[in-house]
């Protein structure tokens, strides 16, 4: 039985610091958070999650696929040819250069979003006419 009223109550009834959501948007399950207080999590994983899976995805199914081929002598040759691969081809620059700029975008949307967020608390409420 806990007495705070923090369990009891939605996230997304307050406004938030535009500040604090972007630090949170760096530790990946305060990412999440983020986005859920804002009512934008939805969004975030079409938008930024699962772009950004699916490109780490990628380059790891490209690495680790020719290791099910290899023989045990080859592994040594082949770690080598991967770390020079992974680090000096264009398709690894490519990836990073996509799961960077998907980044970069969800710091623009957690920023564009709260603010949007909090503006919905500065609308005055409507208020019903007083009988005369």
């Amino acid at each position: 039985m806990h007495s705070s009223s923090f369990y009891c109550q939605n996230a997304s009834e307050y406004r938030v610091s535009v500040a604090w959501q972007i630090v949170a948007r760096f530790v990946p399950i305060a990412s999440i958070w983020a986005f859920y207080r804002i009512k934008k999590l939805q969004r975030y994983l079409l938008y930024v999650f699962v772009p950004s899976f699916f490109a780490t995805a990628w380059v790891v199914g490209f690495a680790l696929a020719p290791l099910l081929a290899l023989t045990t002598a080859s592994v040594v040759y082949y770690q080598v040819a991967l770390g020079y691969f992974l680090f000096n081809s264009p398709a690894y620059l490519a990836v990073y250069l996509i799961v960077f700029g998907l980044h970069t975008f969800s710091i623009y949307l957690i920023i564009i979003w709260s603010r949007q967020h909090n503006r919905t608390f500065d609308m005055p409420t409507a208020s019903p006419e007083p009988p005369q």
